[in-house]
């Protein structure tokens, strides 16, 4: 079975930008080693859709398991698996809605799932830019009660995680150390 790491956190906080300078460090230190990634899959679902409420239940649970899909075609011959956001990240928009009982089916579907990570690197937003494309919408204000939901059901949870703070340059030795040592 790969190890597998997944970037998560609330949109533009770097996660897809990271991915790939991750990957790139990990090839150079582990050259023999197949490191894949995972592509987001809210990113996926979302292109090229006029959807209205992102976050109800009822897409985020598609996201989850399109996000699910993405990851076992990943770990086909993979040492190590970088998952461009999560499973998770369906049931933290969820709950950032106020929708707690759906915030629970949501983690419940996936309560085996998650025991499949590794380690979870939560970025932290508040030294990232945002800014606002043609998927991401939110107000910021939205974009930092997002990243409370998460920081919430991480803290309820026996995940293995961690908040990954700094500039997007001070963030790759954090997440390398971790990666290094599990």
């Amino acid at each position: 079975m790969p190890k597998k790491f997944a970037l998560i956190g609330t949109s533009c906080t770097g996660k897809t930008t990271l991915i790939y300078m991750l990957k790139n460090t990990m090839e150079n230190k582990k050259p023999k080693k197949k490191i894949i990634i995972a592509e987001e899959a809210a990113r996926k679902y979302f292109e090229g859709k006029n959807i209205k409420n992102r976050f109800s239940f009822f897409h985020q649970k598609n996201i989850q398991n399109l996000a699910q899909e993405i990851e076992l075609k990943a770990q086909e011959n993979a040492d190590y698996i970088l998952c461009d956001r999560s499973v998770l990240d369906a049931a933290a928009y969820v709950h950032a809605t106020g929708k707690k009982q759906n915030t629970k089916k949501l983690l419940n579907r996936i309560d085996d799932w998650l025991k499949t990570y590794t380690h979870l690197f939560l970025l932290d937003p508040k030294d990232i830019d945002y800014k606002i494309d043609n998927i991401r919408k939110e107000r910021k204000k939205t974009r930092e009660k997002f990243h409370q939901s998460f920081i919430e059901i991480l803290s309820n949870s026996h995940l293995p995680w961690t908040l990954i703070s700094g500039t997007i340059y001070e963030r790759i030795p954090k997440m390398m150390r971790i990666i290094e040592t599990t």
